[in-house]
């Protein structure tokens, strides 16, 4: 599915940041830090944390300049390791210590009814685990990114997919979804009220004047919030690497027309 270049569908992407280094900057500015969720959140979630990273690795350039729209870990793993000039998009203004402190600077936005302030251009616009808490078209939202990207920039974009195992045993049971669907206020944002299939994601950024470079179903972390949705990840592993549909993720990596 898709018109872009498709990757192995499992994470296993081409790295340049070795390992230890990767792991030794998200315990010491990630794990160690003030952000969104609690400590414990970001250990469960490492894996997924790193591999988006990987997917913004192959794609910003060294010494590039990294908008993240969300709490901003990816804007201070990339300050570390990519040396990247890194701005943050949010919301939510109550987790911002952790960013001034590693040289960050701060936009508060609500994206679903205003645009982000530019000075200059970015190289890359991060979305992880974002765009299902907006309750605004996406192509709306990602017509607005694309005026911050230099032409040629890129967009990345990480959410959850409709089709995920998850959801359809949810549906089969009868249990809720989404979130509810009211508009979010600052330092007050909203759950999932919405997730996305790949061909409905596809469509939206490609109506925002993008051109897709990559789409994928992934399976970006095995973690979960309890030990069931864990030993459940776990063994769906064979079944999802062939079955991709039911994988958790959509990953699309998206270019500002030159």
């Amino acid at each position: 599915m898709g018109d872009g270049k498709c990757s192995p569908g499992m994470t296993g992407v081409m790295t340049s940041i070795d390992v230890h280094s990767l792991n030794s900057a998200y315990d010491q500015f990630i794990l160690a830090s003030d952000f969104f969720e609690r400590s414990d959140y970001y250990r469960q979630f490492r894996d997924r944390y790193v591999n988006t990273f990987r997917w913004i690795e192959r794609h910003l350039p060294r010494g590039g300049a990294l908008l993240d729209i969300g709490s901003g870990q990816f804007a201070v793993l990339c300050r570390k390791l990519l040396d990247a000039r890194c701005d943050v998009a949010d919301i939510d203004t109550r987790y911002t210590d952790a960013l001034r402190k590693n040289g960050i600077g701060f936009k508060a936005v609500d994206l679903s009814r205003e645009t982000v302030p530019v000075d200059q251009p970015y190289d890359m616009a991060v979305m992880a685990e974002v765009i299902e808490h907006i309750p605004t078209p996406p192509h709306i939202v990602f017509a607005n990114l694309k005026k911050a990207l230099r032409p040629g920039g890129q967009l990345l974009v990480t959410t959850p997919n409709l089709y995920r195992f998850r959801n359809l045993t949810r549906m089969v049971t009868g249990r809720r979804i989404f979130d509810r669907f009211v508009l979010p206020a600052q330092d007050r944002p909203i759950g999932h009220f919405l997730e996305y299939a790949q061909e409905h994601l596809e469509w939206q950024v490609r109506e925002a004047g993008l051109e897709i470079a990559e789409s994928s179903l992934e399976q970006l972390s095995w973690g979960g919030s309890s030990f069931s949705a864990r030993v459940a990840r776990k063994l769906l592993a064979p079944l999802l690497k062939v079955h991709p549909l039911w994988r958790d993720n959509i990953v699309i990596v998206a270019r500002r027309p030159s």
